[in-house]
């Protein structure tokens, strides 16, 4: 039987047995596995290199008296092994990639002869991962750059994940309360976590997630579905780790254009001609050595124009007999509501008219210009965009390496409100991204590692009205509206007329954190923190310049 003291014995053991395990670092991977002889006999105190062969980045460990090895932090990308021993021959291994937040295993068998002797084996054998329980899957540079992309937005690639119910990926994302919404394993869009580079990239007002940068700048991201470590334990759906792509020991670059245009769409039933539509994306990336084999540079910008236009056909405006107040040939005949009885043969007498909707029907609402009564047009709705990325990645010495990461986006469209386009019903938005991430790794000895990360992520959403006419300038008493705009005014049966709510939400996230990775015998041991300050400052004003109906319930029209 288990009495109070074992009780409390056994649940302090599982809680050390959870702290011993592995943490998965946020931007690195992991390489482990276990050293034996030709007999099967475990070879403790070998020496263990991982150099990376684009960079010459490098960092040592030695197996321990299990002939297990473990060496964490490894910036993602190309490695090679190297295995010594006094007595057995090297032991080297290419064609090692090690993906974000993986732990890969690479076994070795080391052969007795001379250390100048060496065996190399040219294709890497990665063994499944037994060390992590996390479940996820890694969107990898090669289907980043191969798979086909409608306007070229990383998370759309999302899909290919097991466990991803549904996405939706806008080309650009020009408000903060939108972007990027993707179900992870049944969990809510606004139930994710989304980590750039280690920093944080969500919108504050729905946690949404905001856009990463362009294909040709991203090496990969993982989507983590389930069991996640302490590290990431703070929301319900996914996990998302990106990780941009870095400088190497060769110059390295891309440019691109990419044309979208109507030339093979259809025509929309109720559109008199095709919508415009011309959308264009372009950029370069370069990268290289700033000095070689010891700090890197890496950048890309992308720019997106996007001319289109939005259909309007869902107006039906007021004949000219119904604007001079003759509804006779109207369907339904308007009732006096002074007297609750029909006009006199249905028109209503003009010093009856009021003179504030006299002067908005003149101003806002044409007449119809098709046959059917309605009125169609086509409203401009351009869209534009430039994101610029840069990276700088330095090795101060063999135990200290830092990389610090700037991105920038910028993003603006105009869109139109109500059912009939006007030049004062439009409204133009804007978006500003900006996000730094910053990590300084530093190895004290090959079994005690830190690292230490900072993380800021600003950005400022604003939507805003074009026209700046108000009811009280065509004639009404309406005071105390606080920034001049039309009200939000709907005919039922007849047209709408409309200028968007105007807010701004600038936000801040600026994280802290460190952690440190100990590693003695069988053991691991990752103790760490993050500190988050999150600061939302909204504005706005809703339906302050006034939203009047006119339903037909008093005059029957």
């Amino acid at each position: 039987m288990l009495n109070n003291r074992n009780v409390s014995r056994l649940v302090t053991a599982l809680l050390l047995c959870s702290l011993f395990r592995i943490a998965e670092a946020q931007t690195t991977a992991t390489l482990f596995g276990v050293v034996r002889d030709g007999s099967g006999a475990v070879v403790p105190e070998a020496k263990i290199t991982a150099r990376n062969t684009a960079t010459s980045f490098s960092r040592t460990g030695s197996s321990n008296e299990a002939g297990a090895y473990l060496i964490t932090n490894l910036p993602v990308g190309p490695y090679s092994l190297l295995i010594e021993k006094v007595g057995f021959r090297q032991f080297a291994q290419d064609g090692i990639t090690l993906q974000v937040s993986q732990n890969a295993r690479v076994d070795a068998v080391l052969v007795v002869g001379q250390v100048t002797d060496s065996i190399t084996i040219s294709e890497a054998a990665i063994n499944v991962d037994t060390r992590g329980s996390t479940v996820g899957d890694v969107v990898d540079r090669v289907r980043i750059q191969e798979l086909p992309l409608n306007g070229r937005n990383v998370m759309e690639l999302s899909k290919t994940i097991p466990g991803i119910a549904t996405v939706t990926a806008p080309t650009l994302e020009t408000r903060g309360r939108d972007g990027s919404h993707v179900s992870v394993a049944g969990g809510r869009a606004t139930q994710n976590e989304i980590r750039f580079d280690g920093s944080s990239h969500v919108g504050l007002y729905h946690n949404s997630a905001l856009n990463l940068p362009s294909p040709d700048a991203l090496q990969e991201f993982k989507v983590l579905t389930s069991n996640f470590t302490a590290e990431y334990g703070r929301y319900g759906g996914g996990v998302f780790i990106a990780v941009t792509r870095a400088g190497t020991n060769q110059f390295h670059g891309s440019l691109w254009e990419y044309l979208r245009n109507k030339a093979l769409n259809a025509r929309n039933f109720f559109a008199v001609n095709v919508p415009d539509l011309k959308q264009n994306q372009f950029g370069f990336t370069f990268g290289g050595p700033v000095i070689h084999n010891r700090t890197f540079f890496f950048g890309s910008y992308q720019g997106t124009r996007i001319a289109q236009s939005q259909l309007a056909a869902s107006a039906t405006p007021p004949t000219a007999a119904e604007r001079g107040g003759d509804f006779s040939a109207s369907r339904n005949k308007p009732v006096d509501p002074l007297t609750q009885q029909p006009f006199p043969n249905g028109k209503i007498p003009p010093e009856r008219f009021d003179r504030v909707a006299v002067a908005l029907l003149g101003k806002y609402v044409p007449l119809p210009n098709t046959p059917t009564g309605a009125f169609v047009a086509l409203s401009p709705v351009p869209s534009n965009g430039n994101q610029f990325l840069f990276r700088v990645d330095h090795s101060f010495s063999a135990n200290n390496s830092l990389d610090l990461r700037y991105f920038r986006e910028n993003t603006d469209k105009t869109s139109q409100s109500g059912n009939i386009p006007h030049p004062d019903m439009r409204n133009p938005e804007w978006f500003k991204v900006r996000n730094w991430a910053l990590h300084d790794t530093h190895t004290f000895t090959p079994s005690l590692l830190n690292e230490f990360r900072i993380g800021i992520n600003r950005n400022h959403s604003e939507v805003a009205s074009q026209g700046t006419a108000q009811l009280s300038d065509y004639g009404a008493i309406f005071p105390g509206v606080v920034t001049p705009q039309l009200p939000s005014l709907g005919v039922t049966g007849f047209f709408s007329i409309s200028s968007n709510d105007r807010y701004g939400d600038p936000t801040n996230i600026y994280q802290l954190g460190d952690t440190l990775r100990w590693f003695h015998g069988k053991h691991s041991i990752s103790l760490g923190g993050e500190f988050t300050r999150n600061e939302f400052f909204g504005y706005g004003s809703s339906g302050n310049p006034g939203v009047i109906s006119f339903d037909g319930s008093i005059t029957s029209n």
